[in-house]
């Protein structure tokens, strides 16, 4: 088993910048991208950096398989180039956080010690999307820390982890063995709204937090969590927050 707050995997000329890399009091381990793919099963980390360079499909596949290994463990990912595809792909992969590089070293670091907090202090793969930074949105944090039935909370978890890909009401109420009726009465009971308008929800708090990253489009966003074009997702954005997400971004990324 391999143990370690931090693990990097990047190729030769990235690991340079990472061997001077710090945060106090953690416990960082480097490896090359790809020998990592032979100890993916051994890892044990709060955070995993991948910095695949110019190598995105290298990195993309690596991701792939740390998530299927350790699917609650954040990943940051980074890239020397990046597209609107490469972005979609690794956020439906499962990737945390998306950086387009040059690297802000100290932008990193913040990322990571947020990472490590939230981590160990909530366990984030219940709490990791919900800040409550809008009374528009509702305390989602609240919902799903409850003692909520299991058959909701599968669902809740399953379209957490799944919000830039196509999700439906069928696909919800087969997995939690319900028709489709019995499961949107169920759910709302449960949670005070329809299994779709949650979800809509749920999709707006994440876009907000990736709002935040400069290396990603506000087109890109909305991919990344779930809408097809970016006027829809500008549209539920602004119903939601009562802003576009392009003012948004200039609001708070300025704070």
């Amino acid at each position: 088993m391999i143990e370690s707050s931090i693990i990097v995997l990047a190729g030769k000329t990235e690991q340079k910048l990472y061997r001077a890399f710090s945060i106090e009091g953690e416990k960082i381990k480097i490896y090359s991208c790809k020998e990592a793919f032979n100890l993916v099963e051994e890892f044990q980390a709060t955070v995993i950096i991948i910095d695949c360079g110019y190598e995105i499909g290298l990195g993309l596949k690596l991701l792939k398989n740390i998530k299927k290994a350790h699917p609650n463990t954040p990943v940051i990912m980074l890239t020397d180039k990046s597209s609107e595809d490469t972005v979609i792909q690794a956020f439906r992969l499962g990737a945390r956080d998306y950086l387009k590089k040059t690297i802000d070293i100290f932008d990193l670091q913040n990322r990571i010690r947020d990472l490590l907090k939230i981590n160990r202090n909530s366990r984030e793969k219940r709490t990791r999307y919900y800040p409550n930074q809008n009374a528009a949105l509702g305390n989602l944090s609240s919902i799903v820390n409850t003692d909520k039935p299991m058959s909701i909370l599968a669902v809740i978890k399953n379209m957490e982890e799944n919000l830039s890909d196509k999700i439906d009401l069928e696909n919800c109420a087969k997995q939690a063995n319900m028709s489709k009726y019995y499961f949107c009465r169920y759910f709302k009971e449960n949670i005070g709204m329809t299994p779709m308008k949650f979800l809509k929800h749920m999709r707006i708090n994440k876009s907000k937090k990736l709002l935040l990253n400069k290396n990603i489009s506000s087109t890109e966003v909305g991919f990344a969590v779930g809408f097809n074009d970016y006027s829809t997702f500008s549209r539920n954005f602004k119903i939601l927050i009562g802003m576009s997400p392009n003012k948004y971004r200039k609001t708070y990324r300025s704070k």
